[in-house]
């Protein structure tokens, strides 16, 4: 109330809005006022931070939410409510710096009272997809090659390997698919180059990424599986990326099928001409392109490119030598016969050989094993298992490394797949355990070749 002149017998009237009067006010508009009187404080204009309605005799604070920097509020609603970013916890607020950042992994809209804010008007959670940092107003998006799986994050976690983040705002990583390789914080699934495949799903790096194995050929890049068997006529030693390959200095092998050979279409090796046959020319397809030795010539070996020599003067050399030539008859299939041999010597195990006549036996090649005397043909390393040259048993991925069902043929250790995130990789697969039994019951025999033969064995001989 106010009193404006002497002799009243009852107050003049209310204070104005936006002033505030305590007692002994002599205008409904004081400024400065001070009154010296037991408990009363004097009348003034209404402070920053409070508001004072018509008739106030105390000033009121902007409630928690909300500020006021500027004296002379009128009513509740000129406050101000507090700024985005910020929380006002305490009544009264009449500084912006008074306020404090809202907490990190949260959203705040304005007006908030609280450092957390879920209810939706003044604020949220910050969403998956998304990181806000301490004080933010509005949630910023991952950036590719990151992500955020769940709700309230400050900060995006790098995509881990054998995923990749390609988008703003991933939520989830996407797995890297076959024929590429993903490390860690990748925003793109890399492909394998060509002439290359990956067989699996969630490859970590360009190891994973192998040669396309003998026969086949993995044209372009990002190969999952191969694209076929090479032409005939052609040999493919490994990392083909064409069906009819060029050589290069990994393989070297690769191209045109060998002279004094023949090459069918997706062989594993170059095929020898048979003894009584040459082959002038590269590009053989069938044993037809092996022609007879010519007359008066002596073809006695395998794989001739031409004859070895012409015929003893006053002797007859007939077309086909084979059934003429000086060699009493020809090693078997999975043996080898040196000079001066009385019988033939069966294959080492980790050896083959696939021709017949020959003197020597052929290195079991990587991606294969050869596991008993006398093999004829290697045979593919299963899954679950490497095979390095000359490898006789398969041996079992070590713990902690697994491979697919369908990838096999793997020739070192570090083929095996790394047991991936969130998994644990162990030898208690039927498979794994089944290899590693033969692989022990195998070396508990000791590599010496066994004195007679058995089973698939004798069969081989």
């Amino acid at each position: 109330m106010f009193c404006s002149s002497e002799g009243l017998s009852q107050p003049s009237g209310l204070c104005h809005s936006a002033h505030y009067c305590t007692g002994g006010a002599v205008s409904p508009t004081p400024l400065k006022h001070k009154v010296e009187a037991p408990g009363l404080s004097g009348n003034d204009i209404c402070p920053p931070g409070f508001f004072c309605p018509r008739g106030t005799g105390s000033p009121m604070p902007c409630l928690p939410g909300s500020y006021s920097s500027a004296p002379g509020l009128a009513s509740e609603d000129q406050c101000q409510p507090c700024p985005p970013g910020h929380y006002c916890s305490n009544p009264g607020l009449s500084h912006v710096p008074e306020a404090e950042l809202c907490d990190a992994g949260y959203i705040c809209l304005g007006g908030s009272a609280v450092p957390s804010p879920s209810d939706g008007t003044h604020g949220y959670r910050c969403p998956p997809g998304f990181h806000c940092p301490s004080g933010a107003h509005s949630e910023q998006p991952c950036e590719p090659g990151t992500f955020s799986p769940l709700p309230g994050a400050d900060t995006c976690l790098p995509c881990p390997g054998g995923t990749y983040c390609q988008n703003v705002a991933t939520v989830e990583p996407t797995t890297c698919p076959k024929g590429h390789y993903c490390p860690g914080g990748t925003p793109s699934a890399l492909p394998c180059p060509e002439g290359t495949l990956n067989l699996r799903e969630g490859a970590l790096s360009p190891r994973a990424c192998q040669p396309c194995p003998a026969g086949r050929y993995c044209p372009g890049e990002g190969n999952g599986q191969t694209e076929g068997p090479c032409s005939a006529g052609y040999y493919c030693e490994g990392g083909a990326s064409s069906p009819t390959p060029q050589r290069n200095s990994a393989f070297p092998l690769n191209g045109p099928c060998p002279r004094g050979h023949y090459c069918p279409q997706g062989t594993l090796y170059p095929v020898p001409c048979p003894m009584g046959t040459t082959r002038r020319s590269p590009g053989g397809t069938s044993e037809g392109s092996c022609r007879p030795c010519p007359a008066g010539s002596f073809c006695p070996g395998l794989g001739l490119s031409s004859p070895i020599s012409s015929c003893v003067a006053g002797s007859e050399c007939p077309w086909d030598l084979r059934t003429s030539s000086p060699m009493a008859v020809l090693c078997p299939q999975g043996h080898f016969c040196q000079p001066g041999s009385a019988w033939p010597v069966l294959c080492h195990q980790g050896e083959y050989q696939p021709s017949l006549g020959s003197d020597s036996c052929l290195l079991c090649p990587p991606g294969f094993h050869c596991p008993h005397p006398g093999t004829r043909m290697p045979r593919l390393c299963p899954a679950h298992a490497y095979c390095p040259a000359g490898t006789w048993s398969p041996l079992p991925c070590p713990p902690g490394t697994f491979t697919p069902q369908d990838a096999s043929g793997l020739q070192e250790e570090g083929d095996c797949s790394v047991c991936p995130p969130g998994n644990y990789c162990s030898l208690h697969s039927a498979e794994e355990l089944e290899i590693r039994l033969v692989a022990v019951k195998a070396q508990a025999s000791g590599p010496g070749r066994p004195q007679a033969l058995t089973g698939d064995n004798a069969g081989s001989s």
